[in-house]
């Protein structure tokens, strides 16, 4: 449902004439691993399916690039994810 959620906020903004892409879950080291890597999976097929940019974040991993919380990203981390946004922004150069 969420994902779902997610591909139609972003139909109806790239509607608009805007670029949209839609931004992976970030690995986690917890419970909830497993959902988010299925949810990435959905929503990087639907996004393909639609014509959506899907931004991955792979290269993040939790157990070298999350705080002690096992959630949130630590220094690195953070280097890393803003890293992918750059990436991705400077193919429109």
């Amino acid at each position: 449902h969420i994902c779902n959620e997610i591909i139609s906020l972003a139909g109806s903004i790239s509607n608009q004439n805007i670029d949209v892409s839609i931004s992976a879950i970030v690995p986690r080291n917890d419970q909830w691993n497993d959902k988010a890597t299925l949810v990435n999976k959905y929503l990087a097929n639907i996004s393909r399916s639609t014509g959506l940019t899907f931004i991955r974040h792979e290269n993040i991993r939790p157990n070298t690039h999350l705080n002690a919380s096992k959630l949130h990203l630590n220094q690195k981390g953070n280097t890393i994810f803003v890293s992918n946004f750059k990436r991705y922004i400077e193919t429109f150069n």
